[in-house]
């Protein structure tokens, strides 16, 4: 999963570090390129959500994108984990920008009047981006391009 828009040549990829940190965005280069593979699952009783977890082919419970504290918080670092409570559900959308197999990321938290997305931050951390749902023009949403 590339991070988006792209930034340097090739562009930065979500990369898990393991249960309970975050996840980051680093180029795809040895040692990382390991890190960087994600199975995006269906949540079986909520067909239109979705779950992203790390793919290591390792036999391990699985490792999801979550929140870290008792609750998401606004432009707080994605984590890695194992806890059903704090496992995020996506909506995956077409980012509709031009851009081949480019997605949006909503987060399903029930927080009202804003969207919480999947982006990154300038510390080169996937984190939540809360974008405020009003009729005036907002920032482009961040996307992910899925390969």
């Amino acid at each position: 999963m590339r991070a988006s828009p792209a930034v340097g040549v090739g562009g930065m990829y979500a990369t898990g570090q393991g249960v309970d940190a975050v996840v980051i965005t680093v180029a795809m280069v040895p040692p990382f390129m390991g890190s960087q593979t994600w199975r995006i699952e269906r949540i079986p009783e909520r067909p239109d959500r979705f779950r992203v977890v790390f793919h290591d082919n390792a036999n391990h419970i699985p490792w999801v994108w979550g929140y870290a504290g008792d609750r998401p918080s606004p432009d707080e670092p994605i984590i890695l984990t194992t806890n059903p409570e704090r496992q995020v559900a996506w909506v995956f959308a077409p980012a509709d920008n031009g851009v081949p197999n480019a997605y949006t990321l909503l987060a399903d938290i029930g927080i009202v009047g804003a969207g919480w997305w999947a982006g990154h931050n300038p510390e080169n951390q996937v984190a939540f981006v809360p974008i405020p749902i009003t009729d005036a023009p907002t920032p482009e949403r961040p996307y992910w391009v899925l390969y």
